[in-house]
């Protein structure tokens, strides 16, 4: 059938209209498959990970995009469908794909490492977010070394050689050539002096065997240090020069929801983290406002993911960090209450502690205390939109849903009916979910 199906597009591959008509009447997946097998000409990356895979893709693809034309997922389009649909968009005159790739199931990652026959593998790490399929981190490591399995016999597996279960990987590259790359001595693409200290960006010094150069970001946090130099290790994996990857990676933009910095029009900043809620990235998040330098730092918070303890629990971790970060918090939710009261047990006085029900209640107060020179963390779990928050404190939004299933950012929700106070006044760009392993 799959031979049927790639002669078929073949022979109507100049005439892209009737082409992908024809396609349009297949499973996307063989259509994905056959459509695979003609780009005979492009080099794929694929990237995997527990965290910044995204963040990783987009640094991977500015820097390929500084040797040839680039596709990359849009997005985070790294679930099963998802992946198909990127490959679809991958066109013959592309010199590179990158493709995010993940999962929530067992298995999954074996059927996208079938489909897209990577020349490059990228690794990132192994950690404990989005545990619910998998269990524990070595069958999520065991799942991750799967994408190695179609791996091209002359392509390359780069892996971070400071995560051990990633490290172990290469033994299911096969023979194949590994670049393994992060902090430690030996390490073929090793970063060090590494620094970001808000309101200062992410920057490092990155050196292989035989180059070496400053690497300047516009990240916030030295947890995308992995992301940056696994995606700089798998473009020199690619022909790209350390200097021309520096240049690359220079302007490239957080990416929304992930500890994205966005400015309100009285000055104070909000860094929006509100995308992954996993309680990993919150200790991620709490370590860059711990060391920022900011005249007042406030967190503002639901709950975290992938936290195995009972909600009092939970509040009583929350406000000790809150205490020991910040200048001011504000709990939001059903439990705010008693997460106030435990803050203020903590130390925290009743004008530093503040609960709240509803979003929009949250935004209103922020509204009336933040002031010049604050900065703000939002963090939230997906499926409790905190992202409302921020757009409410720019002008008026109509979405007041408690409980929303649609796992995507507001950014892109047509439920989210933002208006801006002001006509200069826009929204962050759009990006999509489908966010997997």
């Amino acid at each position: 059938m799959l031979n049927h199906i790639r002669n078929t597009i073949q022979s109507y591959v100049h005439d892209h209209s009737r082409a992908f008509s024809i396609m349009a009447s297949l499973p996307v997946w063989a259509v994905a498959y056959a459509w695979r097998t003609l780009l005979v000409r492009t080099t794929f990356v694929a990237i995997t990970g527990s965290f910044g895979k995204t963040t990783a893709k987009e640094c991977l693809a500015a820097m390929l995009a500084t040797a040839g034309p680039t596709a990359r997922t849009p997005g985070n389009w790294n679930g099963r469908m998802g992946i198909a649909g990127s490959l679809l968009r991958v066109r013959p005159w592309h010199r590179f794909a990158v493709i995010e790739t993940g999962t929530d199931e067992p298995g999954g990652l074996v059927k996208a490492s079938m489909l897209l026959r990577p020349h490059v593998v990228l690794v990132l790490c192994v950690a404990g977010a989005h545990t619910q399929g998998f269990g524990d981190l070595e069958a999520t490591a065991k799942e991750k070394s799967r994408l190695l399995r179609f791996l091209r016999k002359d392509g390359t597996a780069v892996l971070n050689g400071d995560d051990d279960r990633v490290a172990a990987m290469a033994v299911d590259a096969r023979e194949r050539r590994v670049i393994a790359f992060g902090l430690e001595e030996g390490r073929d693409v090793r970063a060090d002096d590494v620094s970001s200290i808000w309101p200062a960006r992410l920057e490092m010094t990155v050196s292989t065997k035989t180059q070496q150069e400053r690497v300047t970001t516009l990240l916030v946090g030295t947890h995308w240090t992995n992301s940056v130099l696994g995606a700089i290790a798998a473009a020199t994996a690619c022909g790209v020069t350390l200097q021309k990857a520096a240049e690359g990676l220079a302007d490239v933009p957080p990416y929304s929801g992930r500890m994205c910095p966005e400015t309100l029009p009285n000055g104070a900043v909000v860094l929006r983290d509100d995308f992954n809620g996993c309680i990993d990235g919150f200790h991620r998040a709490i370590d860059v406002l711990r060391d920022a330098r900011a005249e007042r730092k406030i967190l503002v918070m639901t709950d975290c993911s992938d936290f195995r303890k009972n909600p009092r629990k939970r509040m009583n971790f929350y406000a000790r960090v809150a205490h020991e970060t910040a200048d001011m918090v504000i709990f939001i939710g059903e439990r705010c209450e008693y997460g106030v009261a435990r803050a203020i047990r903590e130390g925290m006085t009743p004008d530093q502690a503040h609960g709240r029900f509803k979003l929009e209640e949250a935004a209103e107060l922020l509204q009336q205390v933040a002031r010049p020179g604050d900065l703000i963390l939002l963090r939230g779990r997906g499926t409790d939109h905190v992202a409302r928050v921020y757009f409410r404190m720019l002008g008026s939004v109509r979405c007041k849903r408690v409980k929303c299933p649609l796992m995507m950012l507001c950014d892109r929700c047509p439920k989210l009916g933002f208006k801006p106070e002001t006509s200069d006044t826009t929204s962050p760009v759009a990006v999509s979910s489908q966010t997997r392993v």
